[in-house]
């Protein structure tokens, strides 16, 4: 059976790759930071390198085929009023968490050769609205991956999903105005970008790539 590091599995969009891989017959380790996923679930804060060590440590002997970024945080601020720690944040957690990520288990997947997919943003590719230092990070880690994959010569890619459908957002003003924009008047759906995810894992021709999932809004 294939097995899978999937950091940041406590998220909606976490919980439904975990879904989608499993559903696939592959074997899924999940961290959490601190809502404790379901499953077989490790904790991981992905700003402490300390805690890669430690968490390293407890999968010594186990083999990864797979390994999907899914940690990321969203803030809003114009650049002029954004506090430097919380651009900081946005950076550690969006992109150098990513880093950590290989720097501590990229060699499993050099002994499998097997391949990785970070979950990267549509705004990494296209503005959004007081958001330049998001957009900053994910188009940080737009291009990390693409050079990852050209340094190791492994399958190294990302996604980039527009506004993704929760209960938490589906009635403001903002999901409304992102459907409007949309070629589908729809938010995107977490089980579409669990399958891209699934996709891109299991491709043997795509290296370094990010693959926009976005219900045609970046058309318009």
């Amino acid at each position: 059976m294939k097995r899978a590091l999937l950091i940041g599995g406590s998220s909606p969009l976490g919980m439904a790759i975990r879904g989608e891989l499993e559903a696939h017959s592959i074997s899924v380790i999940s961290t959490y930071n601190e809502n404790k996923c379901g499953g077989e679930s490790l904790r991981l804060d992905v700003t402490s390198e300390e805690s890669f060590e430690a968490l390293r440590r407890e999968l010594e002997r186990v083999n990864l085929d797979y390994i999907v970024y899914n940690s990321g945080i969203f803030t809003e601020s114009s650049q002029r009023n954004l506090e430097t720690d919380v651009f900081d944040r946005v950076f550690s957690v969006n992109m150098r968490g990513l880093f950590l990520t290989w720097k501590y288990f990229g060699e499993k997947l050099d002994a499998s050769r097997g391949s990785l997919v970070a979950v990267s943003s549509m705004n990494a590719l296209h503005p959004g609205s007081s958001t330049s230092h998001y957009d900053a990070s994910k188009g940080a880690l737009t291009s990390y991956v693409r050079s990852l994959s050209a340094e190791t010569g492994l399958r190294i890619n990302a996604v980039a999903p527009g506004l993704l459908s929760s209960s938490r957002i589906n009635n403001s003003d903002f999901a409304e105005s992102f459907r409007r924009h949309t070629l589908t008047h729809s938010l995107v759906e977490l089980k579409d970008v669990a399958c891209l995810v699934y996709f891109l894992l299991k491709c043997e021709s795509i290296y370094g790539q990010t693959i926009l999932i976005d219900n045609g809004y970046t058309l318009k």
